[in-house]
């Protein structure tokens, strides 16, 4: 295969009388089918040395004929009506799910949305996403998934152990895995949970109910250190917040 600094040696050499010449690129004659060959060896990534030409036909929905950078958004709120993350006791959406976890936090009661995350409306309705991410911009490769996994839920190794462990759940993966020492404990009697909260909320709830305004005792902050040091050793990219 031959690349720019070649042809470049070649002109040296054979067409030396004609110093104005420079390579032809084929890129953007051809910029569909490298979509396409990009799209099923490196799916996920776009080829950012295409002809800016290139891109910008990239950039471009087929049906609105305007200009677009993010993709998926423009796909949710203009075609398909809909928020790229929805609030999952209500109607409110956003294009973060930042911000519906913030709408959550400050519209929904406290025992009503635990255990939940904001819908991404992405993964609901993947088969729309990808039907109408052809029509609108055909040739670029499609990343979706950049928007369906938020950094809560993003997943990662443990270095120490092998298990791979979401970013929400690392700390309470060191409290159980690795400290292993009685984080939440109930303050009322010996019971405690090493890393779930919640086990010792329904303990308290069912076993000292007549007992008003009970609440749990967290021991992180007396095992900071070990804490901070079993999170370096597990997760390099990730620091605890107790």
């Amino acid at each position: 295969m031959l690349v720019q600094k070649d042809f470049t040696l070649h002109y040296r050499y054979v067409h030396r009388d004609q110093a104005d010449l420079s390579p032809k690129a084929n890129l953007l004659q051809f910029a569909k089918e490298i979509a396409e060959w990009n799209d099923r060896c490196f799916p996920g990534w776009i080829n950012r040395r295409l002809p800016a030409a290139a891109l910008e036909d990239f950039n471009r929905c087929r049906i609105c004929d305007i200009e677009v950078r993010q993709t998926s958004r423009h796909i949710a709120e203009v075609h398909l009506h809909m928020s790229l993350h929805q609030c999952p006791l209500c109607e409110y959406g956003a294009a973060e799910s930042r911000l519906v976890r913030r709408h959550m936090k400050n519209n929904h009661k406290k025992k009503e949305i635990k255990g939940l995350e904001p819908i991404a409306n992405v993964v609901e309705h993947r088969q729309r996403f990808s039907e109408l991410h052809d029509r609108c911009f055909p040739g670029r490769p499609k990343r979706l998934s950049n928007i369906t996994i938020s950094d809560e839920g993003r997943r990662a190794k443990c270095r120490q152990c092998g298990a791979t462990i979401s970013r929400k759940r690392r700390l309470s993966h060191i409290f159980e895995r690795h400290l292993k020492k009685p984080i939440y404990k109930c303050p009322k009697c010996p019971f405690n949970s090493q890393h779930d909260e919640s086990t010792v909320e329904a303990h308290i709830a069912d076993i000292h109910a007549d007992i008003p305004n009970l609440k749990i005792i967290c021991e992180a902050k007396k095992h900071k250190t070990q804490i901070e040091k079993f999170s370096a050793l597990c997760f390099t990219d990730w620091k605890p917040t107790l």
